[in-house]
Parts: C-alpha cells; structure tokens; sequence
C-alpha cells in the first residue's frame, strides 16, 4: 500500500512537472506570437514546429523536465498533442477573460464593435468592453471575436447576445455603444443600435469620430480641387519613388541628410512642371503670371510651405466646424453638485486637474467618490461613452497577425484564445502558471489528474 503511494505520488509529480513544460512552450509561443505546428512533426524531422522544438530545449537544459517528457513519458500522455496546445490556449484565455469581468464587476460599460473579414474570408465581429474601474481608470479590454454567416443587424445583436450569455453579461448593464457608421450597425430603425435601443433605450450610440473625421477630410477634398490635387501628388511622388530601389535610397538619404528644402524644391518643380496651380492664389499673387513662375519656380519655398499647408488646414477646420456641434445638457444636481463645486474650489490638489479622466482619478484618490457620489456617477457615465473603435483596429491588424497566410486553416475558437492571449498581455503576464493548470484540468477529463 505504501509503495503504491509511492508511485503515484510519483507519477503525480511527472505530470505536474511535463504539463508545466508544456504550459510554459504554449505561454512563450502566445505571447510572442508565434506558430504552435510543424509542416513535419514526426520524430525524424529536423525541424518539428516551435512548440515542440521549444519543449526539446527545454529537455535538453533542464534535467528534471527531460525525465519525465517524450520517450520518458508514458505512450498516451505527452501532453504534446495540438488538442492538449488548443486546450492550454483555451484555459489562458479564460483566466484573461476572468480577470476582465471581475474587474468589471456589477458597472456599467459600452461596448465598440466591428466587423472584418479575416484571411479565409470570414465574417468575424469584435466585441471590446469600456469601462471606469474603482481606481477611476478608463479601461477598454478584449472581449472576444464571433464569427457570423452574414452581417445583418439580427445577426450581429445574436452574437452579441451569444458573447454576453458567455461571460454573464447582460444588455441591460450597457451605456453606449460605439461603431464605424456602416448602415447596419447605424440604422435608425433596422441596424444594430436600433436593435439595440429597443433592448435598452438608455444605451447611446457615438459614431466614431475617427471615421466622421476621415469622412470630413474626404468632403473637404470634393469641394476643393487644391486639396485634391495635393493629395494626388503625394499618392505620385509615393508611386514614383517606390517604384525603383534607387529612387527610394535616393529618398532616405535625403531624409537622413534633413534636406527638406531640395525635396520642396522638387515639389515645386513637379507642380510647374505640369503647369497645376497649387493654391488660389490672391490676386497680388496671380500678377506675377505664370510664365515667371515657370521660368523661376518657386523661390520663396518657406512662404510656399506656409501657404500651402496652411490653406488646406484652413479647409479641413471650416467643414469640421459646419459638421460638429458642441451640445452640452446642464444636470442640475441639486445640494449635492453646489457643495461639490464648493469643496473643490477650496481644494489645492485639485488645482492641476486637465479634463474629466484626471478629475474622476483624483476623486477616487481622495475619497470624494463616496462624498458626492451622484457627481461621481455622472461624471464616470460621460466618461463610459466611447470615443473612437481604435481598440477594435488594433484587434483587427492582430488577427491578421495571427491567422496569416500560412495559418488560414486556423479554427475560431484558436484564434480567438489566441487573440485574448495576445492582446491582453498585462494582464496574461501577471497568471500564473497554477492557475492555467487548474482551468486546464477542468475543460475536460484527463487520463491523469493532479
């Protein structure tokens, strides 16, 4: 009987100390990105794929790993099967993802979301949360990537729904929600915010100000041809000097040597060149004919410089100002806002505040969060608003980072642990590996447990 616990006090033991090898491949592996499989895996290969070539290393300098791994292992548990290095990923993943939601705790959040094909053209949905936590930080975090069958708005809100239901959210919890402005997500009475609304009408929709900005540049170059034609000489000079080896180390010695007066100088010579007229000029301007021009150039290349640039600013900023309107709504909070405003105007360590993020951190730090919580609630609603869906463009250029060309066959359900994992990497640096091998062990039954 003591021998016999002995040895499975033993064979405990092994197991602990391969799965923990392959726990820390399948970590490294993740957090730099890198592909698990092999083109050939098998024994006589020379090259095996990185997650096991990793764990031969690992073997080869650590004697207590090399004891218990591969040939030393028992025949059905090596713990180096893609399913065992999918189920790894998924148990990390999950950690992440529980550290978000309980991070979120019972709050209000926004959620933005997008949609985008990945490399085997598939329709996949980002879902990021935001929201302030106790500290008073604003926080976006990763939720998950949904793969739908198309993209109408009762098919986003389903895998939206389907997300939620996962993690044990819910709609009503929902402040804002932020998209790019397609018609399916924007729609007033058939697209994903309408749907929705009906859900929660308390769930404001921002269209995100990076795309109303792209969308405001993109008016401004239809209305004025200068600004056209800088724009589509910018695009020729990048064709141009791109297009040869030569003309691009000419271009980076150039930038390396700071001459920016030789390259306006040719800037100038093309626009002449082709006889294109760069501003409207004034009328003082437009004296000096063109002919001067041509057999001059432009000579006075700070005045070009200035001239040029700053009419195009000058465009840009008229149609942003007829495009966006500043409405602010005064919250009449009663005794509670008076005295707020009071206690704070005699407060020094409130004196360096710059905008709403600080005030609500600083408000947390000295307590005044639990004084005036009615401001404190108004204050970090405004903030839960979201502001632009570039945490969800970053999430995008990661997928295709990470189910390349040469990973198209990549499952959902990989990626997006893989995803998780990546993104999230302050928090996924901070799990340890105790607590992957314990989700790991609860997926699903092993052949041996710890």
């Amino acid at each position: 009987m003591t021998l016999l616990s002995e040895q499975t006090i033993k064979s405990q033991s092994d197991y602990q100390t391969r799965l923990n090898a392959s726990i820390e491949c399948a970590c490294f592996l993740l957090h730099q990105e890198l592909s698990f499989r092999g083109h050939d895996e098998c024994e006589c290969s020379s090259n095996q794929g990185n997650y096991l070539e990793l764990l031969h290393f690992l073997s080869r300098n650590n004697k207590a790993i090399k004891k218990v791994t591969f040939n030393e292992a028992p025949r059905h548990n090596k713990l180096t099967s893609p399913n065992i290095q999918k189920d790894i990923t998924q148990a990390a993943a999950e950690e992440i993802t529980n550290v978000i939601i309980k991070d979120l705790g019972d709050s209000l959040f926004s959620i933005l979301i997008n949609e985008s094909r990945d490399i085997s053209i598939k329709e996949q949905i980002v879902v990021v949360l935001r929201y302030v936590d106790n500290n008073g930080h604003i926080i976006e975090r990763f939720l998950g990537i949904q793969h739908v069958r198309d993209t109408t708005a009762s098919s986003l809100k389903a895998a939206i729904e389907a997300l939620f239901s996962k993690h044990g959210l819910s709609i009503s919890r929902m402040h804002g929600q932020g998209y790019d402005g397609a018609s399916n997500m924007r729609d007033e009475f058939n697209g994903l915010k309408a749907l929705i609304l009906n859900s929660n009408p308390s769930v404001y929709y921002v269209h995100c100000f990076a795309h109303r900005l792209q969308l405001t540049f993109v008016a401004v170059t239809k209305k004025h041809n200068e600004v056209g034609d800088v724009f589509n000489f910018i695009s020729s000079i990048i064709n141009i000097v791109g297009a040869s080896c030569k003309r691009m180390e000419e271009r980076f010695k150039m930038m390396r040597e700071n001459d920016w007066e030789s390259l306006l100088e040719k800037v100038s010579s093309f626009y002449i060149k082709h006889d294109i007229d760069i501003l409207n000029m004034d009328d003082e301007y437009k004296l000096r004919g063109r002919s001067r021009r041509k057999s001059q150039g432009i000579t006075n290349l700070h005045h070009f410089r200035y001239e040029l640039f700053n009419n195009i600013i000058d465009m840009q900023l008229t149609e942003l100002n007829d495009r966006f309107t500043e409405m602010m709504d005064l919250m009449v909070l009663g005794d509670q806002l008076d005295t707020y405003i009071i206690d704070l105007r005699g407060d020094d360590e409130f004196s360096g505040i710059e905008g709403i993020a600080s005030l609500i951190e600083k408000m947390v730090k000295t307590k005044k969060n639990l004084i005036f919580p009615l401001v404190y609630m108004l204050i970090k609603l405004s903030l839960l608003l979201p502001v632009a869906t570039a945490t969800v463009e970053r999430v995008f250029s990661a997928m295709h980072i990470i189910k390349s060309r040469l990973r198209n066959r990549m499952g959902d359900k990989w990626m997006n642990d893989s995803l998780v994992v990546y993104i999230e990497k302050d928090i996924f640096d901070k799990i340890d590996n105790e607590a992957i091998m314990k989700r790991f062990r609860n997926i699903k039954t092993r052949r041996e447990q710890l």
